[in-house]
């Protein structure tokens, strides 16, 4: 009993030293291709990217210029305009049209 004990012991003392070297051998960094710069970028395509915030933009400026010429037609009629809203901007869209051809 006492000889299997004794190699009982042995083994495991083996056991344990081997796990800690194998621990140690493992690098903690792994290079698998060396880095390169490309030749050409691939993305974000910048023509895209300009054309789409060019669209984005003059959207938001139509849109915030509209909607600040019927806040201020609101605040000066003082009528019930918000209700009206399609209506009023049949309208302006008619007199811009208007007084851009004379």
């Amino acid at each position: 009993m006492e000889v299997d004990e004794q190699l009982y012991l042995g083994l495991i003392r083996e056991y344990d030293a081997a796990r800690v070297d194998e621990f140690n051998n493992v690098p903690v960094f792994t290079i698998v291709d060396p880095p390169f710069v490309p030749k050409r970028r691939s993305f974000p395509n910048r023509t895209v990217t300009v054309v789409f915030v060019t669209v984005l933009v003059l959207f938001g400026t139509g849109t915030w210029f509209v909607f600040s010429e019927y806040l201020r037609a609101v605040t000066e009629a003082e009528t019930d305009m918000a209700i009206d809203l399609p209506a009023w901007l049949w309208r302006w869209l008619r007199r811009a049209r208007r007084s851009r051809q004379g």
